[in-house]
């Protein structure tokens, strides 16, 4: 992590867990310019909270950001590290008020996404100690910058130790979600739709949903909750579930996956014209929304190919569909 950022930026800020060991200390100050060990009285958390191994997150990140001599921060987490980038300090520089953020692309494994809260003007913020959330007065811009979010760069200890904290902060979000807060509700339905719990992720889903609009700001959220719905009636082979949540998924716009979504229940179907539609529909546009399934955007021209083959020689037609999400 540390390695691959040495190049993109000017200082090294690294906040430090003070229940972690002292190996992570020694390698923290060996490649940071500033460390910081923070302890409960430093997030204004209770002992007790302490020892039971919570975290919060935002007030973690504003003790580190408040030590930034840079007006930009980049935020990279212990497990990322930047595959690529163009000269961001350029970019930083050139930038003028109305942009508060530049948004990186971030490679999971499975969707990957834009974030606009990790290269932002060290004046903004953090707040909500586990859904934590940039506050910004400015508006984000796409820059050429990937950041790879890789799970097993951390060691088994630490992966136990940050589930283990993950576990505890869904269990709060649950209650913040309970209590009107939007952004908690996301993130449990987000987690719920990993799982198998189908109708209580329908529920969650359909709670968020309604209490945004179609095309608001909230539509890449609204639309990735739908996608993950029909993924998951697609692998449960439940064909009219996922047609429809992929057709909700475009009430808030265009998208690549829904539309090869829709393709694949056509063709399962044995509509092939109708597959046909979807797949010259989702080959006809570059996926523009915040998260995009790089599985189905990359195939798409492949399956469409495979589609107009069978419709003029049934014995081609394709016998295997790949759907991505997660």
């Amino acid at each position: 992590m540390l390695l691959t950022s040495l190049e993109h930026v000017d200082a090294i800020v690294l906040g430090i867990d003070g229940r972690s060991d002292e190996a992570t200390r020694e390698v923290a100050m060996a490649y940071a310019d500033v460390t910081h060990v923070f302890r409960a009285s430093d997030i204004d958390m209770s002992a007790e909270a302490w020892e039971a191994n919570k975290i919060d997150f935002a007030a973690a990140r504003n003790i580190g950001r408040k030590l930034v001599t840079t007006p930009w921060t980049l935020v990279i987490d212990s497990d990322e590290y930047v595959e690529s980038a163009s000269d961001i300090r350029a970019r930083v520089r050139e930038a003028d008020r109305l942009i508060g953020s530049f948004s990186p692309a971030i490679k999971t494994h499975g969707a990957d996404y834009r974030d606009a809260q990790r290269l932002a003007r060290s004046s903004y913020l953090w707040k909500s100690a586990t859904h934590n959330q940039l506050q910004r007065t400015a508006g984000p811009k796409d820059i050429d910058m990937v950041i790879v979010s890789d799970t097993s760069l951390r060691e088994r200890a630490e992966i136990v130790r940050r589930d283990a904290q993950r576990q505890i902060g869904i269990e709060e979000m649950v209650d913040a979600a309970a209590k009107g807060d939007l952004g908690a509700l996301f993130h449990v339905a987000k987690h719920k739709a990993a799982g198998d719990d189908v109708v209580e992720t329908v529920r969650l889903v359909e709670d968020y949903r309604g209490r945004c609009t179609p095309g608001d700001i909230l539509a890449d959220d609204r639309m990735w909750l739908a996608m993950a719905l029909a993924f998951k009636f697609y692998e449960m082979d439940d064909m009219g579930e996922a047609n429809r949540w992929a057709c909700r998924a475009l009430l808030d716009g265009p998208s690549v996956a829904a539309f090869c979504v829709l393709g694949d229940v056509a063709e399962d179907e044995g509509h092939l014209d109708r597959a046909l539609q979807w797949y010259q529909a989702a080959c006809s546009m570059e996926e523009t929304g915040k998260i995009k399934w790089p599985g189905l955007t990359e195939l798409r021209f492949g399956r469409l190919a495979g589609i107009k083959r069978a419709l003029v020689d049934p014995t081609t037609a394709p016998t295997i569909a790949m759907v991505s999400g997660d």
